[in-house]
């Protein structure tokens, strides 16, 4: 448990940045200071709020925004103790959300390097060193055992500044041998860029460990919860959990119908294209599943359900339909349900009109579409080719998709997910025979499915998602400008800085 407990440190905490020392600015002579603790100026500000898409500049006092405009305008709050930084160079975006990801996955899918046993600090570093060696950019070094005072040669805890030097684009994270103690580098944070997870099926015991971590002050990057469908029991026992800062969020349940297009486990309506049966629906039974809908209902849970082929997403989609009729409106805790299909890769013209009907939200993974079609096609055939992954079809239909990465499932990276929404093709900018390159969406889209359109899918849009005045002071900076850059130009972009809440948890160097 507490392997697991620091592990999600690990994902979720900051820690100690070489971050340049703030820019104070003296207050205007003959003008009003208004209070900000922050203060970025001099860039463009993606505000996703359609009555002022963009600004110059943004201030946040405490952990909400206080003002969104221009240079001039900010003027008045580069006053005081105020933070100021110049992101002359940088793009600022309301803070990108990965609306299905799981986090326990991603921090297990590298192996972990003991260090049990070894008798100096110099000797534990270069074993960190060697093992380090083989994992990857991006990937997560994990391991365990260290101690300090069996050392012969110094008796001193590891900092990050033994490991720095060999692990710069590589997040690590090893517990002492007590598990209380864990050394973190400085790549060990949300340098992704994502400011918040969805996480589609997190355990109560990872939920409880995660309210543990906030409780000690150590949770810089905001989880929204669906716990499996297991424990919906406890989900019903338990009601929503949700702390005052908004960084978790504890509201659905999360259920598995079909199996994936790659294994040919999807459940489809028509026999595959490439093999004599239509996929499995055996995940969870109907008679299993009505009662817990209804339940879900009266008890205002929120249902994520992962259906992949035509025939699971047109089966639940019934199944939603049944519930919603069986149980009466007035028992309902509240008749705003965003119902949630997670994946949702191929749906009938009929069906998407039913998403609209029924106001379930499609959660989608734009890497799928670029991933999944190069053998999707043997799967599918080509006529059911025309209704995979079909983004702009949902989204001319009225409704709101919820992008996230599915990490580890893929690599769990924003610019991957956003080249894949616009481009859809693959990430060298080839594509293939029956891509369907009009399902592809606009950057405004794009940028949507990773912002606003999460907050909604959370019931957060009132306090996340965009940037205006009252909302979380939740940002992504990038140094290239992702709304005008060509696509091929997206992958190469990096992000710079990453705000949660009014602080810098991550700061390239």
């Amino acid at each position: 448990m507490r392997r697991l407990s620091l592990l999600f440190v690990a994902i979720l905490s900051g820690c100690a940045l070489n971050q340049p020392m703030p820019k104070l600015q003296a207050q205007p002579t003959n003008a009003t200071c208004l209070a900000a603790d922050l203060v970025l100026h001099n860039t463009t500000v993606y505000t996703v709020n359609e009555a002022q898409w963009t600004a110059e500049a943004v201030a946040s006092l405490g952990d909400k925004i206080v003002f969104v405009g221009s240079n001039d305008d900010a003027q008045a709050y580069m006053c005081g103790t105020s933070r100021v930084i110049d992101m002359a160079g940088k793009t600022v975006f309301a803070g990108f959300t990965d609306s299905h990801q799981h986090l326990e996955g991603v921090g297990r899918r590298t192996k972990t390097l003991s260090l049990f046993g070894i008798d100096a600090l110099q000797a534990t570093v270069a074993k960190i060193e060697e093992f380090a060696a083989n994992i990857q950019d991006n990937a997560w070094v994990l391991g365990r055992g260290w101690i300090e005072r069996e050392w012969t040669d110094e008796q001193r805890f590891l900092t990050k500044h033994d490991v720095d030097p060999f692990t710069q684009n590589k997040p690590l994270f090893m517990p002492r041998a007590d598990g209380v103690s864990a050394l973190v580098n400085s790549k060990a944070n949300v340098a992704m860029g994502w400011t918040q997870t969805h996480d589609a099926g997190l355990p109560y015991r990872s939920v409880d460990l995660l309210k543990t971590i906030h409780s000690e002050g150590n949770m810089l990057h905001r989880v929204y919860v669906a716990v499996p469908v297991g424990e919906a029991s406890e989900k019903f026992r338990r009601g929503r959990e949700a702390t005052a800062d908004g960084m978790l969020d504890v509201r659905g349940i999360k259920v598995f119908i079909d199996g994936t297009l790659g294994s040919r486990g999807a459940a489809l309506i028509e026999n595959y294209a490439d093999a004599n049966h239509n996929g499995f629906m055996n995940r969870i039974t109907k008679p299993e599943l009505v009662p817990i809908l209804h339940q879900a209902l009266r008890a205002g849970v929120q249902v994520q359900t992962h259906v992949i082929g035509d025939r699971a997403v047109q089966s639940l989609l019934s199944w939603y339909e049944e519930a919603y009729n069986a149980v009466p409106l007035e028992q309902w805790d509240h008749a705003d349900l965003r119902w949630r299909m997670e994946h949702a890769q191929v749906i009938t013209p009929e069906d998407q009109q039913r998403f609209v009907d029924l106001a379930v939200i499609p959660s989608m993974q734009p890497s799928h579409g670029i991933g999944d079609l190069n053998f999707a096609g043997d799967r599918l055939g080509p006529e059911r080719l025309a209704f995979a992954y079909p983004w702009q079809s949902l989204v001319e239909r009225g409704l709101k998709i919820a992008a996230g990465s599915d990490a580890p499932v893929e690599v769990g990276d924003p610019r991957i997910e956003f080249y894949a929404a616009v481009a859809r093709k693959r990430l060298d900018g080839t594509s293939g025979e029956g891509w369907h390159p009009e399902q592809a969406v606009s950057r405004a889209t794009a940028l949507k499915m990773l912002t606003l359109w999460p907050a909604y899918a959370a019931f957060q849009e009132d306090v996340k998602g965009s940037i205006e005045v009252g909302k979380y002071a939740d940002f992504t900076v990038f140094d290239k400008d992702l709304m005008q850059i060509p696509e091929l130009a997206i992958m190469s972009s990096q992000n710079v800085m990453t705000i949660v809440g009014g602080k810098i948890v991550y700061q390239r160097q």
